[in-house]
């Protein structure tokens, strides 16, 4: 089989062995004892002919079973399947198909399981030494949080290589990114450019330089994260992300409902300032009452009085209602307001305000945040379970506190007229002593 220079770059075969030559950066990632791994790379940086070379090595020293993803099983298929048999060909990691149907290879070192995180829940009930994921960007925060409890029990390695992806779901930017810069030992960061990989051409790199602004450029091949053109929300991170300690008060919630699509409840207490975002359940299902059982633990933890939710979602509602109080489990369900052109309004006029912060809890939701950016002039309409459970809560409660002010008003007018009436001489009614009443309630 013929290589290509990028593959000749990485390993080159003589009579009796293969000669492999990885740049720095792959160095590091060979050698580190870092829990979680993340290469963020320029495009063409050879990520994905690393990944075999990763998982071959690790076999060798430390035998066992591993995991391979990629986003989709047609990437699995194309990408990571042919460049691991190419790169174990002829070498001891050549071996053969376990079970060829559920994409299962082994030698006599170990096992690779080539699997796809579009459904996360699938990845469940293998215990590994190592996982590799391509492409980790383009993969839920629910898959990494699978594959990552895939690796505990061997006390093993996870490794996430990627693009910059911004639209996506950027947990890799707002979590694990932030974990490292803290000084979380498990965790090793690490951005290089395309121009790492030897067999990159130069000449194209320094034309796209030319074409593309600093920011685009930087994200396209130097594998940095840049901040969103156009975000829905625009906020400093510092003055909004804070850990608020919640007492006891009464919460509310926002409800965004999915079928096959996360179901989402974002979880909020009033504050002196506004509101604070305390909690979040965040979980895709196929079946509302899949939920119950979280939901109602919410409830009783938050003291929720009032759930806001998607009114054109009706059917979940009434079958989570119905589940929480067969457990004598009582919420307040209202429709939320549904103008999103308002909605957006409203919850980045909370922001400009500075009346709203978040937990660091609150993980998809400050995920989803990184990502919202306009598109033809409106939000986009992917990744945005958390964003809309968000806006169906503060819009929801936003017009249920100025009905409340109003309703006071009102309740504090009438008393005032009904002392006026029945209490202003009190008194001098009762106390006088010229007074005939022999029964002074007679005055009431």
């Amino acid at each position: 089989m013929k290589q290509s220079p990028e593959r000749q770059r990485l390993y080159r075969d003589t009579q009796t062995a293969r000669i492999i030559k990885p740049h720095l950066y792959q160095m590091i990632m060979l050698l580190t004892d870092a829990r979680e791994i993340v290469a963020s790379t320029g495009q063409g940086s050879g990520k994905s002919t690393f990944a075999p070379l990763w998982i071959g090595y690790h076999m060798v020293e430390l035998g066992g079973k591993y995991i391979m993803t990629c986003p989709t099983y047609d990437m699995i298929a194309r990408i990571a399947i042919p460049n691991t048999l190419e790169f174990f060909k002829d070498t001891e990691l050549e071996g053969e198909w376990i079970d060829k149907k559920h994409n299962m290879y082994g030698n006599k070192f170990g096992e690779i399981h080539f699997l796809s995180t579009e459904i996360p829940d699938h990845l469940q009930g293998i215990h590994v030494k190592g996982v590799v994921m391509d492409e980790a960007g383009q993969c839920s925060r629910l898959a990494y949080d699978t594959l990552r409890s895939r690796t505990s029990l061997e006390d093993g390695q996870l490794l996430m290589l990627t693009n910059p992806y911004r639209s996506k779901d950027p947990y890799i930017y707002t979590n694990i990114r932030r974990r490292w810069q803290n000084g979380d030992p498990d965790v090793l960061y690490l951005e290089y450019e395309s121009t790492e990989n030897p067999s990159f051409n130069v000449e194209k790199y320094e034309k796209e330089r030319e074409l593309l602004s600093p920011q685009e450029f930087a994200f396209r091949y130097g594998g940095k994260f840049t901040k969103p053109i156009g975000r829905v929300y625009e906020y400093d991170e510092e003055e909004v992300i804070k850990d608020v300690e919640y007492k006891g008060q009464i919460c509310y919630g926002g409800m965004d409902f999915g079928v096959g699509d996360p179901t989402v409840l974002e979880v909020a207490f009033p504050t002196s300032y506004g509101l604070h975002l305390i909690d979040e359940y965040y979980r895709p299902s196929l079946a509302y009452s899949d939920h119950i059982e979280a939901v109602g633990r919410f409830v009783l933890k938050y003291k929720i009085k009032t759930i806001f939710y998607d009114p054109s979602a009706r059917a979940g509602k009434l079958e989570i209602d119905k589940g929480l109080r067969a457990k004598e489990i009582k919420v307040d369900w209202q429709p939320a307001y549904n103008d999103k052109q308002e909605g957006w309004r409203i919850v980045n006029d909370y922001f400009i305000k500075k009346q709203m912060t978040i937990s660091p809890r609150n993980l998809r939701l400050l995920d989803e945040d990184a990502g919202y950016i306009f598109k033809n002039g409106l939000p986009i309409e992917e990744n945005n379970h958390c964003e809309d459970a968000r806006r169906y809560l503060i819009t929801g409660y936003d017009k249920y506190e100025k009905n409340k002010k109003v309703e006071e008003k009102q309740v504090y007018k009438k008393a005032i007229q009904w002392w006026d009436k029945y209490m202003y001489d009190l008194k001098d009614r009762i106390g006088h002593p010229k007074r005939k009443e022999k029964n002074w309630m007679e005055n009431f």
